[in-house]
């Protein structure tokens, strides 16, 4: 594909379509605009990335169609940025949204050219939904039913197995050959069959329970996908699979229709999707395609990060774009010893007009609770010498790498966002429901309309609700999570068949539910709890009056409820909100302002694994959590555009740290 690069007037053009009045391209984006070759570019955060790639679109769109009506394809991780490109090219670029081309998602082109005419050609019908939760609750449903041509002694084992291993929803066919075989998940390992372990006379399934099973579980997964006509997102991956194995044209045809692929957020691309790409569009010199790669692989902190460099190999010709509208140099400069891949020379240029110095707030573990409200102190003061924007206007965050003890438990040595705000829950971005009683589990109108996937989850919360309210522990001292309660009913197993009644009554509970008789299922999972109990050597007492209670939530009446719940998760701000949450879920957003709080991360805080970046000195370690460390802060650190501030306790800042730091940040003690 040649296209002579944008003339000087056609670049006057670009500009004055996409940037601010006297706002012009760089010579990085003018390269990488006017370049039509397979490439690769890395962008840092607040380049302008999306912009330089509306520009190229909007130069494409006055040569579409490409030689011989070939088209563009532009795929990217999220909707979010697809909906951004749309929105702003949809009126500028009719041809670019019309066949041949084609913008989405990754997902959804491998669902629409792959996954959705292979399974038209083998089925002899459609698909009707691409979807995990519709996925979830298909296979729920049918794991409850019997499968032709299996006694019922194998499917006992098989459902034993799925709930023992916890795996119903999360195995997937892997093409072997001609063959199908299973794996643990997407770009998993093969799925290990073995009867789950409890009391101290195991015996394992036979080799032929084995491969019934294995039988079994094949023959539930079709009829998921050939009756209910339902897939998961990653069955699509597999169908894809399978069409470019059976039917090898196809990668022609698509090479032939798109003679240039454009894909955005390479950086957030799972194995599996990053295979597929490559496999459809890539083939060195030789390939008909030109791909083009864009992203930053310094904020790979989703899908198998770390093992980027092993899948994202640059290209002969990599791109950057080093310069960043969003901050000023005093941020970026904190910014940039956090990145993972560069050398020593890496450098973000911060052309944002904050005069702000990023600052360090460092408390001891007593005062750990005041660290939120100085924060809030300072942004009084900020705000009142007009150094910051209007709050109502401009998002503040206050994020952790992780948020709550998994287990309810804390020590004095390792934080989490909760033992700085201790009213945080993380339930509340997890949508998990503490009822009002364990009616409500089965009756309130919010668990109307769910999923069985939904109510096994219900079903498995309330029990772990009457074990925290009987003060219930592990005998480590930690609340019981779900597993820690099978593993429990597996230990005392020798004598009661302990784990075989708690699976059978969820499922029995799960059936009722279903099939709409909830009155028989709360009936029968509260006359249990007695006999759960007494496993845990308890009894109810505390819970009484939640499992007698009949409090159910009938919606606006209990809007309150809920409504409250969130509170802990919101400050109320001079009219505005500031939210707190988790690094992962600010990723791509730009923030005014901004705290970090550390945290630890298997025992170990950022201020520990990456004390010399606090200090300026570029990132070189390979140890893997040492750089899932410094990816997570280096997303962390370039969401603010005003004002950057990070927690760290005394004793680590003291001894990982230390006053040199005030060279790049200021430094204030709570």
């Amino acid at each position: 594909m040649e296209l002579p690069p944008p003339t000087k007037e056609e670049f006057e053009w670009l500009e004055k379509m996409l940037l601010r009045p006297k706002g012009c391209f760089d010579d990085q984006r003018r390269a990488f605009i006017s370049d039509f070759s397979t490439l690769d570019l890395q962008a840092v955060p607040g380049s302008g990335k999306t912009t330089a790639i509306l520009a190229k679109l909007l130069y494409l769109e006055n040569h579409l169609p490409l030689d011989k009506d070939a088209g563009v394809l532009v795929l990217s991780h999220t909707n979010t940025a697809v909906d951004e490109i749309k929105g702003a090219l949809h009126d500028k670029c009719p041809k670019l949204f019309s066949y041949p081309n084609y913008v989405g998602t990754i997902q959804s082109f491998v669902d629409n050219f792959l996954a959705a005419p292979y399974f038209s050609q083998k089925f002899q019908q459609n698909i009707i939904r691409i979807d995990n939760e519709a996925y979830d609750d298909a296979i729920t449903r049918r794991f409850l039913y019997n499968i032709e041509g299996f006694s019922t002694e194998e499917s006992k084992n098989s459902r034993y197995f799925l709930m023992g291993k916890k795996c119903l929803t999360t195995y997937r066919f892997r093409s072997d050959g001609s063959s199908v075989d299973l794996i643990d998940g997407i770009n998993g390992k093969s799925l290990v069959i073995e009867k789950p372990k409890r009391g101290k006379n195991y015996q394992d399934f036979s080799i032929k329970e084995k491969g019934r099973i294995k039988s079994w579980l094949i023959k539930l997964k079709q009829s998921v996908m050939e009756k209910e006509r339902v897939l998961h997102f990653d069955d699509a991956y597999f169908l894809a699979e399978r069409y470019l194995q059976f039917v090898p044209e196809i990668r022609l045809l698509l090479q032939l229709r798109f003679k240039c692929v454009i894909v955005d957020e390479m950086q957030d691309m799972d194995l599996h999707q990053h295979q597929l790409v490559e496999k459809l569009f890539y083939e060195g010199d030789k390939d008909l395609t030109k791909l083009q790669r864009i992203g930053d692989k310094n904020q790979a902190i989703f899908n198998g990060s770390i093992q980027l460099d092993d899948v994202w190999k640059d290209r002969s010709k990599c791109l950057s774009i080093s310069g960043s509208n969003r901050f000023s140099n005093h941020i970026a400069n904190i910014i940039a010893p956090f990145a993972t891949c560069g050398d020593e020379d890496f450098r973000i240029n911060g052309h944002g007009e904050g005069s702000l110095r990023p600052l360090l707030l460092i408390y001891d573990r007593e005062s750990i609770e005041k660290v939120i409200p100085t924060f809030l102190s300072l942004l009084t003061e900020l705000k009142d010498a007009n150094k910051i924007p209007d709050p109502t206007g401009h998002p503040i965050k206050i994020i952790a790498w992780n948020t709550v003890w998994r287990e309810g438990r804390s020590n004095e040595s390792n934080v989490r966002l909760c033992d700085y705000w201790p009213m945080f829950s993380r339930d509340i971005i997890k949508n998990t429901i503490d009822y009002p009683s364990l009616k409500s589990y089965f009756f309130s109108s919010e668990s109307d309309d769910i999923s069985s996937a939904r109510i096994r989850k219900n079903i498995l919360n309330s029990l772990l609700r009457i074990l925290l309210m009987e003060d219930v522990k592990t005998v480590d001292g930690f609340r019981y999570t779900v597993t820690k309660v099978q593993e429990h009913l597996r230990l005392h197993d020798d004598t009661g068949g302990y784990y075989e009644r708690f699976l059978q009554i969820v499922y029995d509970c799960i059936y009722l539910s279903f099939n709409e008789d909830k009155q028989a299922a709360y009936s029968l999972l509260k006359s249990y709890i007695p006999e759960f109990l007494a496993i845990f050597g308890s009894a109810i007492k505390r819970s009484k009056e939640f499992i007698e209670g009949d409090r159910v939530l009938t919606g606006a009446d209990d809007r309150a409820f809920f409504e409250q719940r969130e509170q802990g998760n919101w400050i109320d701000f001079n009219g505005a909100k500031i939210e707190l949450s988790t690094v992962h879920s600010v990723k791509g957003q730009t923030l005014s302002c901004l705290l970090y709080v550390e945290t630890a991360y298997h025992g170990t805080h950022e201020s520990e694994f990456l004390g010399p970046q606090f200090l300026g000195e570029q990132f070189t370690d390979r140890r893997k959590r040492h750089r899932e460390a410094a990816r997570v802060a280096y997303v962390a650190t370039s969401r603010a555009s005003n004002f950057l501030c990070v927690a760290v306790e005394r004793q680590r800042f003291e001894k990982n740290i230390g006053s040199a730091a005030s060279k790049f940040w200021e430094l204030r003690y709570v």
